[in-house]
């Protein structure tokens, strides 16, 4: 007998019987004979399981997606309702037989086989990588030090996943799972000094979490910030807005007060400062820059720039291009 991550096993003789009702279980051998191996939740990797599923049944609420590669690669997947007994070798899908790597519990069918769990580019060229630089912006996106800017991003079940463009490779590496705890995830940016890029996350507590990014696709320990965080509606990274060298961060409160917390280069901040004007919570903040942080956000269908000082204030905003499609802006 062996236990592994959310699943338990069991060795017994009989058939579909032993997967009691409420269930999904897996066997090794064909219409339930063999080890059996109740899942309980959604497995990325199955690990001494791996290959080695020939049958399962289905007595639980899910609609389970089986796949034929880890990570719940869409491609291959196939689903079974409630009260579904399958044999691999009989079925539809004999090539399933001793070849599953991931099993999914979805709500709905609609979502097995249907969209790819991760993200990926669509490209018919690799992107050229930076020139290098001794300057530390100019790693501003990379996430795995390859001199490339990465994507990251967070899918409907929680998995964290890091996409780069190295060799032109749209197989992103998942980072982890359980993120759908967080309300906000922010990044892009060196937060505390070692030159790698980090991220912020907001739990559904409101405690701030600071990870820090190893500079090769994933993170080191996390250090949490404090509680509170909830009363903030939107999390800006915007790079250095105070001049000190070192990367800041700015909160909008429901109050449509921006606050600028700056940072201390070691991944938390010095006491925070209210920046000037109102920021509606109806319209979101991106940060750019010509050297000196700028910040910039739509009103009425137009772009208005704030140019930054460079010392952590704004000078008055300036119209700028159509923006029609500002719903659509996301935040840097």
């Amino acid at each position: 007998m062996f236990q592994r991550g959310a699943a338990s096993s069991a060795q017994a003789a009989g058939g579909y019987e032993r997967c009691a009702w409420g269930q999904v279980c897996v066997f090794s051998g064909p219409v339930g004979t063999g080890d059996m191996m109740v899942v309980t939740s959604s497995l990325p990797s199955l690990g001494a399981w791996d290959n080695r599923i020939s049958s399962l049944a289905n007595y639980s609420d899910y609609t389970v997606c089986v796949s034929p590669d880890p990570d719940f690669g869409w491609y291959g997947a196939v689903h079974y309702y409630t009260g579904s007994r399958v044999s691999f070798d009989e079925s539809t899908r004999p090539d399933l037989d001793e070849a599953v790597s991931s099993i999914q519990l979805l709500p709905n069918a609609e979502d097995c086989g249907n969209f790819s769990t991760y993200p990926f580019w669509w490209s018919g060229k690799e992107p050229a990588p930076r020139p290098a630089s001794s300057d530390p912006e100019a790693a501003f996106g990379d996430f795995d030090g390859l001199g490339r800017t990465d994507l990251v991003g967070r899918n409907r079940y929680g998995m964290l996943w890091a996409l780069s463009a190295d060799e032109g490779t749209d197989k992103a590496r998942r980072i982890g799972t359980a993120w759908d705890g967080m309300t906000q995830l922010v990044r892009h940016g060196d937060y505390n000094g070692d030159g790698k890029e980090d991220l912020y996350a907001r739990d559904s507590a409101g405690t701030l979490w600071f990870y820090p990014g190893l500079g090769t696709g994933g993170f080191g320990n996390r250090l949490g910030l404090g509680g509170g965080w909830n009363s903030m509606n939107q999390l800006v990274s915007p790079g250095d807005v105070s001049g000190d060298g070192r990367a800041d961060l700015l909160a909008r409160d429901d109050s449509r007060q921006l606050w600028l917390y700056p940072g201390n280069g070691a991944g938390s901040f010095g006491d925070r400062t209210l920046m000037p004007y109102a920021w509606p919570s109806d319209s979101h903040i991106v940060a750019t820059g010509d050297g000196i942080v700028d910040l910039m956000r739509p009103i009425t269908g137009q772009a208005f720039v704030y140019p930054g000082t460079g010392n952590g204030g704004l000078r008055s905003p300036q119209g700028s291009m159509p923006w029609d499609g500002a719903p659509g802006v996301l935040v840097f």
